[in-house]
């Protein structure tokens, strides 16, 4: 007999292809030393915090304040939440109310907790392929059922593959824009048809859907192109974080949003704020509550990680790499030069000492992701890798 959870014990099994990735290539740096080694592995925030919210959270741990590290309320302390309703109402022109956000252990506390609050078993939830992997997870604690509908070659909306899994029993669809690994926004004209599929799904079987949407680098976008998501939908559930934007990743700081159009919303932010506590979540953390609510806004400047973005855009093309312009984030997702992405990625880290993620472990074969958030001097260092490992398969194949 097993000493831990059968499910448990399979999943371990299989451990997360980022994080294994990610601890060989630290391995490699502690008996190495970090010349030569090359991780674009992990999402991981390179960019300082703003100055004001630092100048914020130095003067708050100063500050006089009784109780300033005790227990809070389970919804988030009511200034951090005003700022927030503020920033996004003014951001998307949207109706978000104080008392419908609950502050959360990062946007992945915010998703458990929002899928927990809706979903039964044997629900169904929709997750668009490639995708970021834990969403499979997060959908099983929770009893549910996980559908895939692929993104069409352009990685955007497929309306025709969404319609293919959409069930009597689906009852949410998740999305992330601008999206991981791709980078691409969703275009706002794919959105509104989604959005009129789901109703027109829900009218049909007297059913409720909602749109989990996922948006941690909200901020971080890098052309024209903006999507509103309280605007393509009726039931749109928000998840939102500080950790990419202001680059506190480690601090563990989300939020869930709905607007007052959303029917039953005062219900479903009670069940949000139940699930917070009973999940074991309780409240994120006050401190840095604290220091957000302490800001005069929340904008962020994305200038330098489009800085990063170009330089590795510019390393890739010239080294022949297809792939598209990411519209926001932190990632790219390149094709491979050969079919086989695992071989590939393999090659980069032997060879090259370059460590990425193999697209198939995104759900898309043939591709494989990078994240652009790391020093320049690294980006700069794998030109020359990923030029050679091009050219190298691409000989091979010619053969």
């Amino acid at each position: 007999m097993l000493s831990i959870s059968k499910e448990i014990y399979s999943k371990i099994q299989t451990p997360s292809k980022i994080r294994e990735i990610f601890e060989k290539s630290k391995e490699i740096k502690r008996v190495n030393g970090n010349d030569g080694v090359f991780d674009f592995s992990l999402g991981n925030p390179v960019v300082d915090p703003p100055t004001e919210f630092l100048t914020a959270l130095e003067g708050i741990v100063k500050e006089d304040i009784m109780g300033k590290y005790g227990y809070i309320n389970h919804q988030g302390l009511l200034e951090t939440r005003e700022k927030v309703s503020h920033y996004l109402n003014v951001r998307y022109d949207s109706k978000v109310l104080s008392k419908h956000i609950v502050m959360t252990v990062g946007a992945a506390g915010a998703i458990n907790v929002s899928l927990r609050s809706i979903i039964n078993d044997g629900d169904e939830v929709i997750l668009l392929t490639p995708y970021f992997l834990e969403y499979d997870h997060y959908v099983h604690n929770c009893r549910g059922i996980v559908k895939y509908a692929p993104l069409d070659r352009n990685f955007d909306i497929d309306l025709e593959e969404i319609k293919q899994v959409l069930s009597p029993k689906t009852r949410a669809i998740v999305i992330n824009s601008p999206n991981n690994p791709t980078g691409k926004i969703f275009s706002t004209e794919k959105m509104k048809a989604l959005g009129e599929l789901l109703n027109n799904h829900e009218n049909e079987h007297n059913s409720k859907i909602y749109m989990v949407y996922d948006s941690p680098y909200e901020q971080l976008l890098y052309n024209e192109k903006f999507l509103n998501p309280f605007q393509v939908y009726n039931r749109t559930i928000y998840i939102g974080s500080f950790s990419k934007d202001f680059g506190i990743a480690g601090e563990r700081l989300g939020y869930i949003a709905t607007d007052c159009k959303v029917e039953d919303v005062d219900l479903l932010i009670s069940a949000c704020v139940y699930n917070n506590r009973v999940l074991g979540f309780v409240n994120a953390p006050a401190l840095m509550q604290r220091a957000i609510s302490k800001m005069d806004n929340l904008i962020v400047n994305p200038e330098p990680y489009k800085k990063k973005k170009e330089l590795i855009t510019n390393i890739l093309k010239e080294a022949g790499y297809k792939f598209l312009e990411p519209d926001g984030g932190i990632f790219l997702f390149p094709k491979s030069p050969i079919e086989d992405d695992l071989k590939f990625c393999r090659d980069l880290a032997q060879n090259h000492n370059i460590f990425v993620v193999p697209g198939s472990s995104f759900g898309r074969k043939g591709h494989f992701r990078l994240s652009f958030s790391t020093s320049d001097s690294c980006i700069l260092g794998a030109a020359a890798g990923f030029r050679e490992a091009y050219e190298t398969f691409m000989k091979e194949s010619c053969v």
